[in-house]
C-alpha cells in the first residue's frame, strides 16, 4: 500500500493498521521492525526530509531482548504529528494570504454614487 501524495496520511495509517491485523489473523505475524519500514516505505514522496530524519539505529534494539527505541506505535504517533503540523502550517499560511489580500474597503470610492467606502459590483 502506497499513500497518494495528497493522500490523507492518517486515513494510510489507518488501513495500514487494518492490514496487519489481517496478516495476523490469517496467521501471519509481521514484526514491529517490517511493520514499521513498511509504514516508512509507504509514505508519500514529500515525506523524504522526515523519513531521512529518523536514525536508522533507532529502528533496532540496542541489545538483545531489548525493543528498539522508536517502535511502530511511536512512529505513527510521530507521523500523525508532523501530518498535523504541515496541516496547519497550510491553513496558516492561507489565512496570511488572505489577510494580505483584503482591502481597506473605506479607502475605497464608489464610482455610483462617489462615496467612500461604499463598493458596487
Amino acid at each position: 500500500a502506497q499513500c497518494p501524495d495528497a493522500g490523507d496520511v492518517e486515513e494510510h495509517l489507518r488501513q495500514m493498521r487494518t492490514y496487519r491485523s489481517e496478516l495476523h489473523a490469517l496467521g501471519q505475524k509481521l514484526s514491529d521492525l517490517d511493520f514499521t519500514m513498511t509504514i516508512l516505505t509507504s509514505l508519500p514522496d514529500l515525506w523524504d526530509a522526515f523519513i531521512r530524519a529518523i536514525d536508522p539505529t533507532d529502528l533496532v534494539p540496542a541489545t538483545e531482548g531489548q525493543a528498539p527505541r522508536l517502535t511502530s506505535s511511536k512512529l505513527i504517533a510521530r507521523i500523525l504529528q508532523e501530518d498535523r503540523r504541515l496541516k496547519q502550517r497550510t491553513v496558516d499560511s492561507e489565512t496570511a494570504l488572505v489577510s494580505c489580500n483584503a482591502r481597506d474597503e473605506s479607502r475605497i470610492t464608489c464610482f455610483n454614487c462617489g462615496r467612500r467606502g461604499n463598493r458596487q459590483d
